[in-house]
């Protein structure tokens, strides 16, 4: 405050404002020097301040991608159950339910299409996007959680519940985002779906190692070294699960990385699993989830709900 009242001007005090006439060269030099370095500074902040905008914009980018990935996944849920006629999916199995299987089955793959594709054209993205997170909570309450309990010693038992709560919870934030006026909102959602995301990766980075011999036995045979990828695999989705966990930009580079990681195995690992065993449900699920996590792992990253919203203002401003 001092320095401001400082160099404020005062018309009551004209014995502190030198006359134009005892301005020498040397004055003049200075108040140039003085001119540039302000003029300077007004350009690094300008700079900055842009800045910002491209890394704001490139975040939008990040997470529109996530996003449309996301709902990608979520059809191809869909399309699984419709071509099926069943429950033909890890995410959602068979469960009991009152009258046909097949007619539950298709209703809720075609949901599951219009949902996606409502997220993808971004249409009504808030109600289909709450309602798929229902739908993941429900199964994940009535049949997963039940085979937990039975069985929580084993470590692969707790995967499918893994997947259902990421997805649940990456379709809440996808709702989320799209409310207007709701940063708090949308604050919660990305720490809710960050702190799932992180455990889930930290679970499959240690199952890596406990089943070691398994995992290789999926790497294609034109990748040498299928035990060192596996391990190597393990530890880089514990680092990522964790950096998810801490928050920050750790989160943000954390989701950008796992979620490039998981999107090459969907292409170098999935795919070609999937058509090679063409009538293997299990495979096309594989393909789904790899996808779906992916685009989550994305739209964490992206969101960047953990900028201040003042910032965002001065951005665009």
């Amino acid at each position: 405050m001092l320095s401001a009242m400082a160099a404020q001007p005062s018309s009551k005090s004209p014995a502190f404002a030198p006359s134009p006439g005892r301005l020498g060269p040397k004055s003049t030099a200075s108040g140039a020097q003085h001119g540039g370095a302000v003029d300077g500074v007004r350009g690094a902040r300008g700079a900055w301040v842009h800045g910002l905008g491209d890394l704001a914009t490139g975040h939008a980018a990040v997470a529109q991608a996530g996003r449309a990935v996301f709902a990608l996944a979520v059809v191809g849920f869909g399309a699984h159950h419709l071509v099926a006629g069943g429950f033909a999916t890890r995410g959602i199995p068979a469960w009991p339910l009152p009258g046909s299987a097949t007619a539950w089955a298709l209703l809720v793959g075609a949901f599951l299409v219009v949902g996606g594709l409502s997220i993808l054209a971004d249409w009504r993205r808030r109600p289909f996007a709450l309602g798929l997170a229902a739908l993941w909570s429900l199964v994940l309450l009535v049949v997963l959680a039940p085979r937990v309990v039975a069985n929580w010693r084993v470590a692969a038992v707790w995967t499918n519940p893994g997947k259902n709560l990421v997805f649940a919870t990456g379709a809440l934030l996808v709702a989320a985002c799209a409310s207007a006026g709701s940063g708090a909102l949308t604050q919660r959602a990305w720490t809710l779906a960050r702190l799932v995301l992180g455990a889930f990766l930290v679970l499959c980075g240690v199952e890596h190692f406990v089943y070691t011999t398994f995992a290789a036995a999926l790497v294609p045979r034109w990748i040498p070294g299928p035990t060192f990828c596996v391990l190597a695999a393990g530890v880089a989705l514990i680092g990522c699960g964790l950096g998810l966990v801490v928050g920050g930009r750790a989160a943000r580079v954390a989701g950008l990385f796992a979620g490039a990681m998981i999107a090459s195995w969907f292409l170098i690992l999935h795919i070609p699993r999937a058509l090679s065993a063409w009538s293997d449900p299990g495979e096309w699920s594989g393909v789904c989830e790899s996808l779906a996590i992916a685009g989550i792992a994305w739209l964490v990253s992206g969101t960047n709900a953990a900028l201040p919203s003042s910032l965002h203002t001065e951005v665009n401003s």
